[in-house]
């Protein structure tokens, strides 16, 4: 019992220290920086939004209205997390908690689908190749942990930073989101098939 009660006496003290932690500082950036990027994706392509949509059983036809109040929504959490950095951490305790509602819904739209065996274009975080898959499914729910993790922290009095801090956390956040992208991409890029030898993507020759 003396290794258990070590390892959540610190589990604790991590906890504990969260609050103001460049940690915290990061898991806001990270989080404004998705809501941010998705949703400048979704202004930009209401359709796409709109059709996923449907897909996901919500509604019977294409609606880009509702595409661009989705993308709206998300700007403006992608924008009460960057006042959460530069403000107050109160804006963190209510973008994080109206980030936890959105994010669990959409993980059991998305769960829903793959019960179903659907396999389509989500649209998911404002990238017009993700589709349905557990990948997605995880990812949304590791972002819905991270909102409440910054909901409950930003009560706390001394869990505000400074601008130095700020800024750092911002640069770290949009940094580590854009690794994860590029990370998503090569891999994709890994499993895309060879052509066959011969053919005209694995002939190169002087131009004519």
């Amino acid at each position: 019992m003396g290794g258990l009660e070590h390892l959540i006496e610190g589990a604790g003290d991590a906890i504990a220290g969260f609050p103001g932690s460049p940690a915290h500082a990061l898991a806001l950036a990270a989080l404004a920086t998705v809501f941010v990027w998705s949703g400048v994706a979704k202004v930009r392509r209401p359709w796409l939004t709109a059709m996923a949509i449907v897909d996901f059983g919500v509604g019977d036809r294409p609606r880009p209205q509702l595409g661009r109040a989705v993308a709206w929504g998300e700007l403006a959490l992608g924008a009460a997390f960057i006042a959460a950095l530069w403000a107050s951490p109160w804006f963190g305790v209510v973008a994080g908690a109206i980030a936890i509602a959105v994010l669990a819904t959409f993980a059991w739209f998305i769960a829903r689908a793959l019960r179903s065996g659907l396999s389509f274009a989500c649209f998911c975080f404002g990238d017009p190749g993700d589709r349905v898959s557990r990948a997605t499914l995880a990812r949304t729910s590791a972002l819905a942990v991270l909102a409440g993790g910054v909901a409950i922290a930003g009560v706390d009095p001394a869990s505000g930073f400074s601008g130095e801090e700020a800024t750092l956390g911002m640069v770290a956040g949009a940094g580590a989101v854009g690794c994860s992208t590029l990370a998503s991409r090569a891999a994709t890029i890994w499993r895309l098939p060879r052509p066959p030898a011969g053919s005209a993507a694995t002939l190169v020759g002087p131009a004519e």
